[in-house]
């Protein structure tokens, strides 16, 4: 799933926010809910004149009425953050000074859009999504994902394009730098996994694939400017086997790290593992772990990766037990590379368990924050979990449940987690996905939420649709990634007003 060429690069176009009347305003719990701050008035779902949007809300001179409003007997205030009313560049305004209780004295709403990014496929019919998105210290982005390109004819016939990688780096002011399509003729072609080294460089992985033959690992690297300077690519010895990318990062020694699952014969997949030189892209170890065999399988499936302060690359992966189970398991590789050491797999009991594992992120101090879903036959449900690594102990909790007080997703009728990345001080960044009902319909929204260091919820924010149309639109967040000030950068996929497209938003961390 791969390149957008020239032509079929789609419009970006970075939303303005500002804020209306429609956004409610702080919840009782410190928590808030509304529309996005994307409002008609500044741009929505069209091209700003600057290409970038900034976030940040400030009081603005308004419109007041003439001799009318005096006629009334009525004096409205003056336009000013404070008064109690919502005006042109607020997202709330709750008449007090008060930073804790979800409007802060700047009259924004905690946790809240600092701006968001849109990537339109080329035609209505088109598939457009996100599959990763990194962040640097400087606030910057790079999101990775795919573009399936489909055009009709006047007489309905339709032509799909292979899959085209798509890689987009966007400033921390939320500005389009450059939009590089990863393109393999013949294959489909996704971008897995992106990572950013201090220099500005940007890394991809890649599932190169055909239906005629095996699927391939690729590695990326592109330059600050977006320009590909070499590719690694690995495939197993098995024909027609499906060897499949999943992340990249950045290892201690500066070189790239990527993860993923191999073929090793018939009903054997083994989790792999790779370093490679920033400077030449040629390997300078690998290594693989498979699970027990059971029945004969060893489905074992890839999953995220984070890299500790001391170089130790972790991966959040899936360990096949039996038909009906799968783990999530935390495995440890050396920065040099070695065999695999399991950490930590949590106990289920007796009875089937179907787990994905969803995220994985180093915190300070040798633990780590493990987010997964467990896969049921009525509900799935969602766990974020606190491991020790040197112990292999879980020392801490959170589930969906924790969440369903928070004012902004109650009446929500189903609940999800992306993932979860730490906070400087001790706390946690979470972000998911939310399902709503109502006229007949379901949509979907995205939302980010603070843990302070005590794991209580600090705040909320739910992204609302900013469709214009009666049933509103949805939001699929599909990954997150967070920098230690607590300011997060979700990528997914949006429905608004029957158009998709590639969304990037970026939450405030305050």
């Amino acid at each position: 799933m791969l390149s957008m060429r020239a032509r079929s690069m789609g419009l970006i176009v970075v939303l303005a926010l500002g804020c209306g009347d429609d956004v409610t305003s702080a919840g009782d719990d410190g928590s808030s809910s509304g529309s996005s701050t994307d409002t008609p008035t500044s741009g929505t779902l069209g091209p700003s004149s600057s290409g970038t949007s900034t976030g940040g809300p400030t009081s603005q001179t308004g419109t007041t009425q003439g001799d009318d409003s005096s006629g009334s007997g009525f004096e409205p205030p003056e336009p000013a953050c404070g008064n109690g009313f919502v005006e042109e560049g607020e997202e709330c305004d709750d008449a007090n000074d008060d930073d804790e209780d979800g409007c802060t004295a700047t009259c924004a709403l905690r946790c809240g859009l600092e701006w968001t990014t849109v990537v339109l496929p080329p035609t209505d019919t088109s598939v457009i999504d996100a599959r990763d998105v990194a962040t640097n210290a400087r606030g910057g982005a790079a999101v990775g994902g795919f573009l399936r390109e489909i055009t009709t004819d006047q007489r309905g016939n339709e032509t799909i394009l292979d899959d085209e990688g798509i890689v987009l780096r966007v400033s921390p002011d939320g500005e389009t730098l450059w939009n590089t399509p990863i393109a393999v003729d013949g294959f489909d072609t996704d971008v897995t996994g992106v990572a950013m080294d201090g220099a500005g460089n940007v890394y991809a992985s890649a599932t190169v694939d055909s239906v005629e033959t095996d699927g391939n690992i690729r590695l990326y690297k592109l330059d600050p400017r977006g320009a590909v300077e070499w590719f690694a690519e690995f495939d197993s010895a098995i024909d027609t086997a499906e060897d499949l990318s999943f992340d990249v990062a950045i290892g201690g020694d500066g070189n790239p790290v990527i993860t993923g699952q191999v073929r090793a014969g018939d009903g054997d997949n083994d989790v792999w593992v790779a370093s490679y030189d920033a400077r030449t892209g040629d390997e300078i170890w690998s290594s693989t772990w498979s699970g027990e065999s059971s029945g004969g399988f060893s489905t074992d499936t890839a999953g995220p990766m984070s890299i500790g302060t001391d170089g130790t690359v972790f991966l959040h992966v899936g360990e096949y037990v039996d038909f009906q189970t799968r783990l999530p398991t935390l495995l440890s590789f050396d920065g040099a590379g070695g065999e695999a050491t399991e950490v930590y797999s949590p106990s289920v009991g007796i009875g089937g368990a179907d787990f994905v594992p969803l995220d994985v992120s180093f915190e300070p101090g040798g633990t780590v924050l493990l987010t997964s879903i467990r896969v049921l036959p009525v509900e799935n449900t969602y766990q974020i979990e606190r491991v020790n690594t040197a112990s292999g102990e879980m020392t801490w909790s959170v589930d969906g449940a924790f969440f369903e007080d928070a004012s902004p997703v109650r009446g929500s009728t189903a609940f999800a987690f992306l993932g979860a990345q730490p906070l400087e001080g001790g706390g946690v960044v979470v972000s998911g996905q939310l399902e709503r009902t109502g006229m007949d319909a379901e949509w979907v929204e995205t939302w980010v939420g603070r843990l302070d260091e005590n794991g209580a919820i600090d705040c909320v924010f739910v992204r609302e649709s900013p469709q214009l149309s009666l049933i509103p639109g949805s939001l699929f967040g599909r990954t997150m990634s967070a920098v230690g000030s607590g300011r997060a950068v979700v990528a997914g996929q949006e429905f608004s007003d029957g158009a998709q497209s590639l969304w990037v938003g970026a939450f405030r961390p305050d």
